[in-house]
């Protein structure tokens, strides 16, 4: 009976293992709208079943053990460099500026955190020690049909043929993975992988279904038109082309091989020939929108994420700000040429590369663990096609290879999301247990034992040596249920009000105020531990008393108690979302620049009406700008609260600072002018301020006139000012 139960769960790993890596790159829950909140729910999404699903398998095994009365794992030579960088991620985080952050991730992106790298981590031994050829087999396939699915979707939404029928998705730049850089990316690693599924298998029509998914792959490619995604599949290509010679040297396989290439060559001509391309493409697109190219997500430049990259080394560079802290480290260190961009009000959660991300999020550490990774990875890869006799028969080791070295070339241009790192990570397995099962050197299955301390406490032996407890699979045993059922609740919470808060933003975009608080309120009730969610109750109350307060100034028995709540809620709130002033809490995020700002508006929309309103505003401006010194509309906001209060040289510093952070800024400019006029003697500054911001206005703006009007009455007062006799100089007194 123990024998039975061993295989069954045996069967249900090697299941799950195909299960996880199929679902994972398609899910995706339709609750949302707006694209933008659709990306982050399905993020979300992504996380929360890839999380489970890991922990679940892991604890699935360690029971197999538990019933096997023996630790059994394959041994590679990655296991050091993912236990180090998995270390690597615990310490960081024990640093962090934000613990929580760097726990869950940050709201939207999810990934990097401490979370799903634990949950990578025991991805990877869990595929590694449970892999056999067939498994290994299915899994592959159900990877690659599962990106070529989504290829399918961006294909036909790009064509106008939208096949999810859901308001969010009929967009032509949507797919389940929604970063369409991302899908690129994986696109371009999983070509290589479909061509070396295609040479290894025997099966003629699995062969065929290879090659398709290579050219099908290859599509979404010329669609986004990704440079990065470019280098990606280039550099992979080269390392094929070094190594194939060796391997492939059978006629058949170099027509198979000639055969593809030509397909996806017909299709880049079309990309490149704008003729062809618009009298082909051009008349299948099922939409108004006829354009050939699709709008991408913005993306920080290679040139601003490295700026940044080394100016938060500066500041921590040892472990760096934590995993999933990026967007704090640009915030605080993105360079001053960023507000030259088009992109100079866009606060980036993401580096757009790989590297960058890991010397500001982990320091110089991490940046080396990671490497110590990828060279662990890829030295016994490149000694098996370099020398082994097996190599000719698995002509998919050389390809993963080139995928690999496709990763880590295509991740100078791109950020590792879930997805991403699934991909990584379930090719270093596939390849890994690969090389054990052909018996190469450095891969090999052991035994696991607990030991005296002194001994090491762990020890391995021999598979056939017999251990004398099954103590330690009990040790493990014990500790992944306990997580599980903890992860279990915890996510079953955060997903709970997760689904409320974007409920709500649905009301809000209704404008069902009411409802909207009320879905808030119940988010934080179950998961109270995002900024994000207190962050938009306080606006969210804000706006509800603003409204009803101007409902109430016409009649005449007002009742000023629901404002009043309004408002100290409002307040609260936004304290809870900033740390403000009360004590630290769990998902209170000190570091994030937009809570401070969020309170900030709060207390200046507040001024004259609660006590103590300007003060607060003012410090809470002070904090936001400390944390974000390089944006010139955080100085803007704090010189226009200063104005308000008349402390006019104040004023002045932090508008004539805005205008020196992007001198082409008309609101700054303008705001300047204010503070000019309200100075004394300083009419001629107003007068060059209100000029500059006419020239920066835009030509269709509507505020021009108000503004010209403005500049004529200043200009006349300054022309009288200067005619009066009190504004000339007398002549010197002569002696009678």
């Amino acid at each position: 009976m123990r024998e039975q139960y061993i295989n069954i769960l045996g069967q249900v790993i090697k299941i799950g293992i195909i299960v996880l890596v199929f679902v994972t790159p398609l899910l995706f829950i339709p609750l949302p709208q707006n694209i933008n909140d659709f990306r982050i729910f399905s993020e979300f999404n992504k996380q929360v079943f890839f999380v489970i699903g890991s922990l679940l398998l892991f604890t699935i095994w360690t029971l197999k053990m538990v019933l096997e009365r023996r630790v059994t794992i394959v041994r590679t030579p990655l296991d050091i460099p993912l236990l180090a960088l998995l270390l690597t991620y615990i310490i960081s985080t024990a640093l962090s500026s934000d613990i929580f952050v760097s726990i869950a991730g940050f709201y939207g992106t999810f990934y990097p955190s401490l979370i799903g790298m634990f949950a990578l981590v025991l991805f990877y031994f869990t595929l590694v020690s449970n892999f056999n050829s067939k498994t290994r087999l299915r899994a592959l396939i159900a990877l690659v049909i599962s990106i070529s699915i989504v290829a399918i979707i961006h294909i036909t939404n790009y064509f106008g043929l939208f096949l999810i029928p859901f308001e969010a998705a009929k967009v032509r730049e949507w797919t389940p993975i929604i970063s369409l850089g991302s899908f690129a990316f994986i696109a371009s690693i999983l070509i290589l992988v479909s061509l070396g599924f295609a040479l290894q298998t025997k099966i003629t029509w699995l062969k065929y279904a290879g090659f398709a998914a290579a050219v099908l792959l290859f599509i979404p490619l010329l669609i986004i038109n990704a440079f990065g995604a470019w280098v990606s599949l280039l550099v992979g290509l080269l390392i094929f082309l070094f190594f194939s010679p060796k391997i492939f040297n059978d006629k058949k396989t170099r027509i198979y091989l000639a055969t593809t290439a030509a397909v996806a060559g017909l299709f880049l001509i079309i990309a490149l020939i704008p003729s062809l391309r618009d009298g082909i493409v051009k008349p299948l697109i099922n939409t108004e929108d006829k354009n050939t190219t699709i709008t991408t997500e913005k993306r920080l430049s290679l040139e601003n994420g490295w700026q940044t990259a080394a100016n938060s080394a500066g500041d921590k560079p040892i472990l760096g700000s934590g995993p999933g802290t990026f967007p704090f480290a640009y915030t605080q260190n993105s360079p001053i040429s960023v507000n030259n961009t088009d992109d100079w009000n866009v606060r980036f959660e993401q580096a757009s590369n790989e590297y960058a991300n890991l010397i500001s999020t982990l320091g110089i550490v991490g940046f080396v663990v990671f490497l110590f990774v990828l060279v662990s990875l890829f030295r016994p890869l490149i000694l098996f096609v370099s020398n082994s006799a097996n190599a000719k028969d698995n002509p998919l080791i050389l390809l993963i290879l080139s995928s690999l070295g496709g990763y880590a070339a295509g991740s100078l241009f791109f950020d590792t999301s879930l997805v991403i790192g699934l991909v990584f990570f379930f090719l270093a397995a596939v390849s890994l247990s690969t090389l054990y099962d052909l018996g190469v050197k450095g891969t090999n299955k052991v035994n696991l034992k607990l030991v005296s301390l002194n001994a090491g406490a762990i020890r391995s032996f021999e598979e056939g040596e017999t251990p004398s407890s099954n103590l330690l699979a009990i040790i493990l045993f014990i500790p992944s249920i306990l997580l599980m059922m903890s992860v279990l609740f915890l996510f079953f919470n955060a997903y709970k009000a997760e689904v409320s808060y974007q409920k709500s933003i649905i009301a809000a975009s209704e404008n069902r105020g009411s409802e909207t608080r009320d879905l808030l309120i119940s988010a934080i009730r179950t998961f109270g531990f995002r900024d994000v969610y207190h962050r938009t109750l306080s606006l969210v109350d804000l706006r509800l008393a603003q409204n009803l307060s101007t409902q109430q100034q016409d009649q005449e028995n007002q009742d000023p108690t629901n404002i009043q709540r309004l408002v100290n809620e409002a307040i609260e709130q936004g304290k809870i979302a900033s740390g403000y002033q009360t004590q630290t809490t769990i998902g209170t995020s000190r570091a994030n620049v937009v809570n401070w700002e969020s309170i900030a508006i709060v207390y200046s929309n507040l001024i004259g009406v609660a006590n103590g309103a300007e003060d607060h505003a003012v410090r809470t401006y002070i904090i936001a700008v400390s944390l974000q010194p390089r944006n010139p509309l955080l100085y803007e906001a704090l010189g226009s609260v200063y104005l308000r209060l008349n402390r006019t040289d104040e004023a002045i510093r932090m508008l004539e600072t805005a205008v020196s952070l992007k001198p082409d800024l008309s609101s700054s400019h303008f705001a300047l002018a204010q503070a000019y006029k309200q100075a004394d003697d300083r009419d001629e500054d107003a007068v060059v301020e209100l000029q500059r911001t006419l020239q920066y206005l835009p030509e269709d703006s509507a505020d021009k006139e108000r503004i010209q009007s403005e500049l004529d009455e200043v200009l006349e007062e300054l022309e009288k000012t200067q005619l009066s006799p009190s504004s000339t100089t007398p002549s010197a007194n002569t002696n009678p």
